[in-house]
């Protein structure tokens, strides 16, 4: 996986930022574009966070092989 930011610069334009990630998700719905962040990266990122919350209360690391 990953998890290295796929931009151009390293600062973050808020006011415009949004605008182009909204743009995505409207091309995507319409089937003019590929989602920039498919559900299947949502799925990943909750079964990485279930991960944590379960070793912080077992005490031990967790796989997620």
């Amino acid at each position: 996986m990953n998890i290295e930011p796929q931009i151009g610069s390293r600062t973050f334009e808020f006011g415009t930022g949004f605008a182009n990630e909204i743009q995505n998700f409207v091309d995507a719905s319409l089937g003019r574009a590929e989602s920039v962040a498919p559900a299947w990266h949502g799925v990943e990122i909750v079964r990485i966070l279930e991960a944590i919350y379960e070793s912080a209360a077992a005490g031990r690391e967790i796989s997620l092989v």
